[in-house]
Order: structure tokens, then C-alpha cells, then sequence
């Protein structure tokens, strides 16, 4: 695949798996996954470092993109409720 994807670039001709193959790909991942984790950080800022249910701390899981509470397991997603036992969103402080 190799040797045709880099035929098609010195004849000038499109290859349909170029993009796919191509080495800056990683580098768009990087910037998409920093511009998330970044979102994820402001919003714990803007909003309770706490879980609403028993007030435990909420921690950031770069994974999911979540913020999870470790004293029952509740998760939340922009402020919102993904994961019980919280009966209430994440309020700003």
C-alpha cells in the first residue's frame, strides 16, 4: 500500500487512501484530543469540583472525557448526569 500511495504522489495522481495512511493523522488526534481535554478543564472550573450526591470530589477521566465521582461511582459529562446514584446535575460554584 505503501509503494502505491507514494507512486500516486510523485505521478501527481490521488490516491484514495492517503489521507488514511498519511503521517500528520496522529498529529489531528493530538490536537483534537488536547482541544478536549482543554473543554474538560474549563469546565471543571466553571463548574463544581464536586459531586452533588455526598460532595466527594469529582476527578477528570481523559478516557471518556467524563468527571467521576470515586466515593459511588457517579459520572458527569458537561455538567450533566451520565451515572447514578447523583439525582442532580453539577452546579456551577
Amino acid at each position: 500500500m505503501a509503494a502505491r500511495i507514494i507512486t500516486d504522489q510523485i505521478s501527481n495522481r490521488e490516491n484514495p487512501w492517503s489521507s488514511l495512511f498519511s503521517s500528520g493523522r496522529m498529529s489531528e488526534a493530538l490536537k483534537s484530543m488536547a482541544e478536549q481535554t482543554k473543554s474538560a478543564i474549563e469546565h471543571l472550573v466553571k463548574f463544581g469540583k464536586h459531586c452533588p450526591h455526598t460532595g466527594c470530589t469529582l476527578s477528570h477521566n481523559g478516557d471518556d472525557n467524563t468527571f467521576d465521582c470515586a466515593c459511588h461511582g457517579s459520572r458527569f459529562g458537561a455538567g450533566q448526569i451520565l451515572w447514578r446514584p447523583a439525582v442532580n446535575n453539577v452546579k456551577p460554584d
